[in-house]
């Protein structure tokens, strides 16, 4: 090929990459631009936080500030969406626990189990805190007799319960005080809205029927109103039993060393959280000293 031609090659590849370059730049100008512009601001920043340490404390702790109420504010409302239980006044309700918990003491039943039954008993008898307070315990159980038998979600009520709750029956009649006295008998039982629905077709003449629990004939004597699911948001039940007839099951009623009840009370006109849980600190000891452990160290 003549040298002229090769001349020619190169004359035009040098045209199109210069074009080409000056087409890049202008696009890239601007991100250039950008780029060097934040390289100065934190250049300048670095050496004005130099210079005033105080004010990097600060910058700082109004960062932290800002994400942890963030945070903080989410919690709250989560904490207050919990609490909104379909019950009468929830914002009066409070739980009775142990600060720090059981210590790993004994046997626990699981989520909520924060006493004894021997501990609840002292603590109902001796509180002054609470216009009323209640037990409540889990359990399962199947109900039916041989090819009918099915899972249900049970819970152990002291007779106090329904009136703290303010809760009146869809069906029937509710456990009262009557209901859960010291070696009463495993015969009766509250069923849910959805339990009625579900395993009586929602018939009016579920009340008075019997469900076989246990090998056990147990009367169904009322049904819970519609919105009423439980204590514990997303966990409902189906089955309620008075609290006193637990020792079909077992002998938690009579052992120190099992954990397996929540206790809750409303607080009495004019008492606050903070005099109410002086109180129960104040009658505790007595409370552990009459319900000691077996089988521990001191």
């Amino acid at each position: 090929m003549p040298n002229t031609e090769h001349e020619r090659i190169r004359r035009v590849l040098n045209n199109l990459y210069d074009r080409s370059s000056s087409a890049l730049q202008m696009h890239l100008w601007p991100v250039m631009t950008l780029v060097e512009n934040l390289r100065q601001d934190l250049r300048y920043a670095v050496r004005m936080l130099r210079l005033d340490p105080g004010f990097v404390v600060v910058a700082l702790l109004s960062l932290a500030l800002g994400i942890g109420a963030n945070t903080a504010i989410f919690q709250l409302l989560n904490a207050v969406r919990l609490r909104s239980l379909p019950v009468k006044d929830p914002q009066q309700l409070a739980v009775v626990r142990i600060a720090g918990g059981n210590l790993g003491l004994g046997l626990s039943n699981g989520y909520g189990s924060d006493l004894t039954y021997p501990l609840w008993q002292g603590l109902r008898d001796r509180q002054e805190a609470f216009s009323g307070i209640f037990a409540i315990g889990k359990s399962q159980f199947l109900v039916g007799s041989a090819n009918e038998m099915q899972p249900v979600d049970s819970l152990w009520v002291s007779g106090e319960l329904f009136d703290v709750l303010g809760i009146k029956a869809q069906r029937g009649r509710l456990f009262s005080a009557a209901d859960d006295r010291p070696g009463c008998a495993f015969n009766t039982a509250v069923i849910s809205y959805a339990f009625w629905q579900r395993y009586f077709g929602g018939q009016e003449s579920a009340v008075g029927r019997t469900l076989t629990v246990l090998d056990k004939s147990v009367q169904v004597i009322g049904v819970t109103p519609r919105a009423f699911t439980g204590l514990e948001v997303g966990q409902g039940f189906d089955v309620a039993f008075p609290l006193c007839a637990e020792a079909v099951w077992g002998e938690n009623i009579k052992r120190s060393d099992i954990w397996w009840l929540t206790v809750i009370g409303r607080l009495k006109p004019g008492w606050s959280l903070a005099r109410a849980a002086a109180h129960v600190d104040a009658i505790s000891p007595a409370l552990f000293e009459a319900t000691l452990l077996t089988g521990y160290d001191d």
